[in-house]
C-alpha cells in the first residue's frame, strides 16, 4: 500500500480501516453536540500506538471523551441509524497495533462507541479509556498524566443522581463498578458504605 502524508498518512491507513471512515458511519448515532470530541476519542484509539506514544494518544482520547461527557446531552443526531461498520471490526482492525496492556479497554472503548450513544456507554468509554491512559503513562513512566476530571474506577465522583434517599446528589464517592443494569454505578461512600446509584460525574 502506498502512503500518503495528506491523503492516506501511514499511522491512519497502515490498519486497513481508517478513523476517519468509523467517525462518518458512527456519527449519527452520536448525541450532535457531543460529536466532534467523540470523533477525537475515536481517532486517538485508533492511531494508538502508531504516531507518538500511546500514552500520549490515550491522554489526548481521555481528554476528548471527558469533553464529551461535559456537554451533558445524549439525543442522538439521527434516530434508525444502521452503521456498517461494526464496533468488533474496528476493534479487530486496530487492536494488533495497540500495546497489549491497554488492548482490553480500548476494545471495550471502541465497543461503547460504536453505538447510540447513551450517558451511560459513555460513561462506560470514560472509564475504560481513563484505565487505558493510567496504565500506558505508568507503564512508560510518562508521570506527567494527570486524571483530573477523569472517570475511571477507583476513582473519586460525585453523585449526580440517586433514587437511594441514604445517597445524595453531591455526595462524594469512589466509583467501584459500571454496571449494565439501572442504577448503572456502584460507589462507596465517605462512611464506607457502598450504593447503586443512577448517575455520576468526576471530580
Amino acid at each position: 500500500m502506498t502512503y500518503d502524508a495528506v491523503n492516506k498518512p501511514k499511522h491512519y491507513a497502515v490498519s486497513g480501516l481508517e478513523p476517519i471512515d468509523v467517525i462518518e458511519d458512527w456519527l449519527p448515532m452520536w448525541p450532535w453536540r457531543c460529536g466532534f470530541a467523540l470523533a477525537n476519542t475515536v481517532k486517538y484509539i485508533a492511531r494508538c500506538g502508531l504516531k507518538g506514544t500511546t500514552a500520549t494518544d490515550l491522554e489526548k482520547a481521555n481528554w476528548y471523551v471527558q469533553r464529551a461527557l461535559l456537554q451533558d446531552n445524549t439525543t442522538p443526531s439521527a434516530y434508525g441509524h444502521s452503521p456498517t461498520i461494526t464496533p468488533q471490526e474496528a476493534a479487530d482492525s486496530w487492536e494488533e497495533f495497540w500495546p497489549q496492556e491497554v488492548r482490553e479497554d480500548l476494545a471495550e472503548a471502541v465497543k461503547s462507541l460504536g453505538c447510540v450513544v447513551t450517558r451511560l456507554s459513555l460513561t462506560r468509554a470514560a472509564t475504560a479509556i481513563g484505565r487505558a491512559a493510567y496504565l500506558a503513562a505508568e507503564n512508560t513512566n510518562q508521570l506527567s498524566f494527570t486524571a483530573v476530571n477523569t472517570l475511571a474506577i477507583g476513582k473519586e465522583v460525585r453523585v449526580r443522581y440517586s433514587t437511594d434517599d441514604a445517597v445524595s446528589a453531591g455526595s462524594s464517592a469512589t466509583l467501584l463498578d459500571v454496571l449494565d443494569d439501572v442504577p448503572s454505578f456502584k460507589v462507596q461512600c465517605e462512611d464506607g458504605a457502598v450504593y447503586y446509584v443512577e448517575d455520576v460525574e468526576a471530580v
